[in-house]
């Protein structure tokens, strides 16, 4: 019962991180649709907490088995109600709107009844340590009603996509649609089976519905970063992507210790306290591996004097490019990473560079005549063969124009002596012109206002 514990409440808090993301972070265009997404996600993820909760209730908390109780059969309608309240606007099939306002009527005369009245559902709440807690179903008026609207419901949800992918439609419509058929309507399938008709004769296995709520998650969200079918803000986006694979990976981590346990010791001994605390664990390391993996970038581009990274240096510029190019802290950044004794920037007669020196403007523009008309490359070729005299200032060897898309200069770039000046191979020189190309960009005035 440990590994079922875990993994229902992984899959109820993707489900709810997803609902959450996708009601915060929505287009402000959309509200409809989002919001009935995010209820039936939302729904799943109450309706999972719901029913391990009342499975692990112990014997004395009999007072709280009907709010349990509640939760799950209401949180149930409104998972169905919302999923398919979003397929019938996603599709637009006729008469659509009007069955689910019937079907949403009829989910909330039964929500009321089962609010006030949850014994209606049921004769009996079992609580035992020994033989598992479980519901003896009440096989009357409410129940039927109950498993009658859920029967239409995925009838209907099933119909109204089948209209639309055999239809003629566009080809991401389409696959939206099988998307949405595959991922909700086998789960839909599963939740009926388990959670609605078994429970007669086998309440200890409505923990699988729940389970199969990751399907229709991970189709889900296939369907929104593939195909947009929910516009979503980029941040959000991110948010989305961390949370479903996260969950994805630590699922499959606690199955592989569960079934290591069991392999190795004869039988799991893990106890759901020791599946939580690796579960928290690997999230953790999840989370950090992209700040572990940009910082050793850093590293790695810092110590390899011989090389450059030209793939963390575009990606850094492009960050710094976009979050408001600071020339200074550029000039330090390229410094460090292009393994120059300096690098700097004049630009409307002002200096930005990666440290303090003794020359300016002047000096730099009576230095930049060796190098008018050349390329990064060129330069770098001369200075290597030893024909650009020695500077009397130190840290300036190298001066060279940046031009716009017009080819107008903007202004100069700056290097001083390269670590390497005696070695430097042909693709050294191909990858410092490609840089030179993001850095004008970066840096370009009209870029930056």
């Amino acid at each position: 019962m440990e590994l079922i514990n875990i993994l229902v409440i992984i899959v109820a808090t993707l489900a709810l991180l997803v609902g959450l993301t996708v009601a915060f972070g929505r287009k402000s265009s959309e509200k409809v649709s989002p919001m009935m997404f995010s209820i039936a996600v939302v729904g799943a993820a109450f309706w999972a907490y719901a029913i391990i909760a009342f499975l692990n209730l112990p014997e004395n908390a009999m007072e709280v088995a009907p709010i349990i109780v509640r939760v799950i059969y209401i949180s149930a309608l409104a998972m169905v109600m919302g999923i398919f309240g979003y397929a019938e606007r996603f599709t637009g099939v006729k008469h659509g709107r009007l069955i689910g306002r019937v079907f949403l009527g009829l989910a909330v005369l039964l929500a009321i009844i089962i609010a006030i009245r949850p014994d209606l559902m049921y004769t009996e709440i079992i609580l035992s340590a020994d033989f598992g807690n479980e519901l003896t179903m009440r096989f009357d008026w409410l129940y039927i009603s109950y498993i009658a609207l859920f029967f239409m419901v995925l009838i209907v949800y099933t119909v109204i996509l089948l209209v639309r992918i055999f239809g003629k439609t566009t080809d991401i419509v389409r696959n939206i649609c099988v998307l949405l058929l595959v991922g909700p309507g086998i789960c839909g399938v599963v939740s009926v089976i388990f959670d609605l008709i078994l429970p007669f004769s086998r309440y200890d296995l409505v923990w699988v519905g729940p389970i199969s709520v990751a399907m229709a998650i991970i189709t889900l969200y296939y369907a929104i970063l593939r195909y947009r079918m929910i516009r979503i803000r980029v941040g959000w986006m991110k948010i989305m992507s961390y949370a479903v694979l996260i969950a994805l990976m630590s699922l499959a981590y606690v199955i592989v210790l569960f079934a290591a346990s069991a392999l190795i010791l004869g039988r799991p001994y893990l106890s759901v306290a020791t599946l939580l605390l690796n579960f928290v664990l690997i999230s953790l390391v999840l989370l950090l591996m992209a700040p572990l993996s940009e910082l050793l970038a850093n590293i790695r581009s810092l110590l390899s004097i011989n090389t450059m990274d030209v793939g963390y240096i575009a990606r850094r510029l492009k960050k710094m490019e976009d979050s408001g190019t600071d020339l200074k802290e550029v000039a330090v950044f390229l410094a460090d990473h292009l393994h120059f004794s300096y690098a700097g920037f004049l630009i409307d007669n002002k200096l930005f560079g990666s440290k303090n020196v003794e020359f300016g403007a002047k000096e730099i523009e009576i230095a930049g005549i060796q190098s008018d008309n050349l390329t990064l490359a060129q330069v770098l070729q001369t200075l290597q063969e030893g024909n650009i005299n020695n500077s009397e200032y130190a840290d300036l060897k190298i001066v060279i124009d940046m031009r716009d898309s017009q080819g107008q200069s903007f202004g100069r770039m700056v290097l001083g002596a390269p670590y390497k000046e005696s070695s430097f191979e042909k693709q050294d020189l191909v990858e410092l012109e490609m840089i030179l190309n993001l850095i004008t960009t970066a840096v370009n005035p009209e870029k930056r206002t």
